[in-house]
This record gives structure tokens, sequence and C-alpha cells, in this order.
């Protein structure tokens, strides 16, 4: 069964959005974060690269691939190591980030898009290292606000900062993200579960087409936010 599961994920094909929203990103991080750039096609490449062996055919993926490979190769003698510790900063700014638009300013669709980053940098972080209990319980975080501020706006409904009382009160597994339960029993795979309806449909929305870039916050002067707290030394 487990080798049915293996053939079955080297036959599907990569969420194709998904990987271009990662590369964007990619490109909005190179020249202050080259690591974190970096990390993000590698790990694309790898999401790639089983597909591709599998389907050469494909000329998009194999395209794709073919890119990563060479920004990888020129993106590489930026920096001295792979330190990941690096990449889970960043992923800490980003949530940190969201989550002072979402308690500060008025709730938009860029709160939505600034969890969404935070919670996909997260997914890119555990796939090198496995998330620790904080990192987990920030990542659970960014996903459940995404959800509920999404479905919020679908329903015509003015979504609370924080952890909403309302939902909280009808689920308590929707906690803040200080009190979230955390299973220790959890392998780093396990995270990212099969999408929602709610995710699906975002996807097919283009929810990962959005022009703005929410990694450096130009208009609002949220960038000493993300980037004064991290080691940039190593980073060319």
């Amino acid at each position: 069964m487990e080798e049915n599961k293996e053939i079955n994920k080297k036959e599907t094909k990569p969420n194709m959005k998904q990987i271009k929203f990662i590369l964007k990103k990619s490109e909005e991080l190179e020249k202050k974060h080259s690591l974190a750039s970096f990390l993000c096609v590698l790990y694309v490449s790898e999401q790639l690269n089983d597909y591709v062996k599998n389907n050469y055919s494909d000329t998009e993926a194999k395209n794709l691939l073919l890119n990563c490979v060479e920004k990888a190769e020129r993106i590489r003698p930026t920096f001295d190591s792979l330190d990941y510790s690096k990449l889970a900063d960043l992923c800490k700014q980003l949530f940190l980030a969201a989550d002072k638009n979402d308690r500060t300013d008025e709730i938009t669709n860029k709160t939505i898009h600034m969890f969404f980053t935070a919670q996909i940098f997260y997914e890119i972080l555990n796939h090198f290292q496995t998330l620790n209990d904080d990192e987990k319980k920030k990542y659970l975080y960014a996903k459940y606000k995404t959800i509920y501020i999404k479905k919020c706006f679908d329903n015509s409904i003015k979504p609370e900062p924080g952890s909403p009382k309302p939902e909280r009160e009808k689920d308590q597994s929707e906690e803040s993200y200080e009190e979230m339960p955390i299973n220790q029993e959890e392998k780093k795979e396990d995270i990212q579960k099969d999408q929602s309806d709610e995710e699906q449909m975002w996807v097919k929305n283009d929810i990962w087409g959005e022009e703005e870039n929410y990694l450096s916050f130009p208009k609002n002067g949220d960038s000493n936010l993300l980037f004064n707290n991290t080691d940039n030394s190593k980073i060319g």
C-alpha cells in the first residue's frame, strides 16, 4: 500500500499555481534573503523532480524544473551554508507581520494573503526540518486564520481580530496560537493534510496569483518588522 502511495505521488502533477506562487516569493526574497530564496527554489525542485522523471513529456513542469536548477546554481554561491534557522526566523517574522496586521489594522484580503504566505513558508520549512512545537502552533494558527477570515468575507461577516470568540466558543480546537495543542507523535509530513473545499476554491479563484508583494510591505512600512531581526551577515 505504501508503495502504491509513492507511485501515485510521482504520477500526480504538483499544484502549479502553488509552485508559481512560491517562485514569485523566491524572487521577492532574493536580494535580502538569498538563503530563503534558494530554499524556496530547492523546495519546488524537489516537488517537481519525481513527477518530471515519470512524466518527461510535460513541457511546463520540465521547463520549470530546469529553470529552478539554473536559479539554484546561481543563488548558491551567495551564502556560506544551509542554515535552516534563518528560514525559521523568516517564517516567524512573516507570521508576526500577519498577526500584527490582523490585530492592529483593518482586516482585508491582504490579511488573508499574509497569513496564507506564512502558512506556505512554514510548510517549506517543514520540508527541510521538522517544525518545533512553537512553529507548528504558528503554522496551525496561520492556516486557521486564513480559513476563518476567508469564510467571514464569503458570508459578509466582519472578522474579529485575534482568535474570534464566537468561533472559539463553538469549537475548543480553534484556540489562539499560544494555546493550540500539538500532537507530539505527528510526523512532519502530516502537517499538510488534504486541502479543504475552501482551500480548493481559493486555488481556483487564484489566491496564489496576488500581485502585491506581501514579503516586503512597501506601502505600510512593515518591512522593518519582517527584516530587522534576521541575521544577514552570511548572505550576499
